[in-house]
């Protein structure tokens, strides 16, 4: 467990995994991040097993690259995390290379399974609802402020923004 400032990983704990409770407690453990949820859901939209939710998606996502961006280069440049058995310290390459396949490589999918299928996006009453809920709960049954070492101030000014870029598309196709 090297402290070094200069590690891209540093591994700030680790607890030997020894079953399969182990294992269900780590991955349980991930969805503590927005992120994780919403692979789940691209998951059930590339698979086609939830349809019609393409406005929903972009704006999430398009939303969590402006997030992670601000986290991960502008304000920390590091990221921490932590699941039932392991706390990491992400910095440097790694943490772009991190950023790109979690964040970039979904929205690049669905916008490449949109255009293949001649799809386009779409704001209706079901994704601007679903734009609320999501992050909403999330935000409900998640301490975003602890997760992502934001101050309360912080993470009250990127929602409101979201929600206020979001009234702004929204009201844009309905008036």
């Amino acid at each position: 467990m090297s402290k070094s400032k200069n590690q891209e990983i540093e591994v700030l704990r680790n607890k030997p995994i020894s079953s399969y409770v182990d294992v269900f407690r780590n991955i349980i453990g991930l969805f503590r991040y927005f992120t994780i949820w919403m692979l789940v859901i691209d998951i059930l939209y590339l698979t086609g097993v939830v349809k019609g939710i393409e406005f929903f998606l972009i704006t999430v996502h398009i939303f969590i690259i402006l997030f992670c961006a601000y986290i991960f280069y502008f304000k920390f440049k590091k990221f921490k995390t932590h699941t039932y058995s392991l706390d990491l310290v992400f910095r440097g390459k790694i943490l772009g290379v991190i950023d790109f396949i979690f964040h970039y490589i979904p929205l690049i999918l669905i916008i490449k399974y949109m255009r293949c299928r001649g799809l386009s996006v779409r704001a209706n009453k079901i994704n601007i609802l679903l734009v609320l809920i999501i992050p909403g709960l999330y935000f409900l049954l998640n301490d975003a402020r602890t997760i992502y070492f934001l101050r309360e101030s912080k993470s009250f000014t990127f929602f409101t923004v979201y929600l206020l870029a979001l009234f702004t598309v929204y009201f844009s196709f309905y008036q």
